[in-house]
């Protein structure tokens, strides 16, 4: 069964206290969308995350993980 972006959206914030996620998934459109996962984890410590992706990415979805959040605070 798949995981979507609006389980994941559910499912963290009744973990407060976590610091550090590991995430391993093979990605579906919704799931590459790094605005979405700023929003989920802004107060983690560590977040390591691989995308095994079969779909071409869109400019768009590239983008939204070259924020300043993605390049510079959680590098």
């Amino acid at each position: 069964k798949r995981l979507t972006m609006y389980q994941m959206e559910q499912f963290l914030p009744h973990l407060p206290h976590l610091k550090h996620f590991v995430f391993q998934a093979y990605a579906t459109a919704e799931i590459c969308d790094g605005y979405r996962w700023q929003l989920l984890t802004s107060s983690l410590i560590t977040f390591n995350f691989k995308f095994h992706a079969s779909l071409v990415l869109s400019e768009q979805t590239l983008d939204s993980f070259r924020s300043t959040f993605w390049l510079e605070e959680k590098r």
